[in-house]
């Protein structure tokens, strides 16, 4: 796979959870990164603190655990819902400075900021750099009862996951994927959105949409929607949870993809967060088999 770069700056408009004006702005490399080697493919997070243009390289380290969602937070700023944004990196989409603060743009979901880059892409003759643990890891988590994270290392590129949901009243729901022979499939899986849970939410969110206050009613996957199946529910609900996950990958290593095989059962974005920071204890270099350093992720 190779490595894509935005061409041009890419703002996209819309309203916060509450309703308010909200932007983002994607900057290509071309305009403030170095061309030298890998730190112009990192990802990084521009931001005002007081009076000044602040630019720093997006590490675990900066993650900060929200309810439902993860954030970016540095000092007296943040970026939130950043886990929506960061599944862009396993499309090979690189070197890109999110220039925001707050709330961005709520959708859900991810797709809106992938359809929002695509036609903007350039792609590189320089191949995705990919990285795996040096060793298998396994642990329980208390995301879920009986939840687990399994990691398994890679000597070659691409990444293969297992998403297992398990909701009383709903049933068992397993996602398969492989990246990057399906990330066409992954395209889509961005358009599910975030799970309407817990299920009581239903009532006010309806209400909050009928009187205006709430406007995120239908950026949601409601189980109580009338004519909506289990098995369509579950669905969405694995495959929003699988873009979550690859939101929270995607920070194993600020230039370099992760390889390997991903299972996570009954997981959330602790367990994710708990997984990152096991795989950076020991990264290596695909290729190379050298080890790879990283901002080691917060404890969680």
């Amino acid at each position: 796979m190779n490595i894509k770069t935005l061409i041009e700056n890419i703002t996209l408009a819309g309203d916060d959870p509450l309703g308010r004006p909200a932007r983002i702005t994607f900057r290509s490399p071309r305009e403030n990164t170095p061309n030298n080697g890998n730190q112009r493919y990192m990802w990084s997070w521009q931001r005002e603190e007081g009076h000044r243009i602040i630019t720093t390289p997006i590490q675990s380290s900066l993650i900060t655990q929200r309810p439902r969602r993860l954030a970016l937070s540095k000092d007296k700023t943040c970026l939130e819902v950043i886990e929506h944004i960061t599944p862009l990196r396993w499309f090979g989409i690189l070197g890109i400075t999110l220039d925001g603060q707050g709330w961005p743009p709520y959708f859900g979901r991810s797709y809106e900021f992938y359809d929002a880059l695509h036609h903007s892409l350039g792609e590189s003759n320089q191949k995705v750099k990919w990285c795996t643990a040096g060793n298998s890891i396994a642990f329980s988590h208390r995301d879920k009862l009986s939840g687990q994270s399994i990691f398994t290392p890679s000597e070659a590129p691409g990444l293969h996951v297992h998403i297992a949901i398990n909701y009383p009243g709903l049933g068992k729901y397993d996602l398969y994927r492989a990246i990057p022979e399906e990330l066409f499939r992954i395209k889509e899986d961005m358009k599910a959105f975030t799970p309407g849970l817990p299920h009581w939410l239903y009532f006010p969110s309806c209400i909050g949409k009928t009187l205006g206050l709430w406007k995120h009613h239908q950026h949601v996957a409601w189980a109580r929607e009338k004519g909506v199946s289990p098995e369509r529910i579950l669905k969405q609900f694995a495959e929003h949870r699988l873009v979550d996950l690859l939101g929270s990958l995607a920070f194993t290593h600020p230039s370099q993809l992760l390889a390997g095989t991903v299972e996570s059962i009954y997981g959330g974005h602790r367990s994710d967060m708990m997984l990152v920071r096991k795989l950076q204890e020991n990264l290596k270099d695909v290729d190379t088999r050298e080890k790879v350093l990283t901002v080691p992720a917060p404890s969680v």
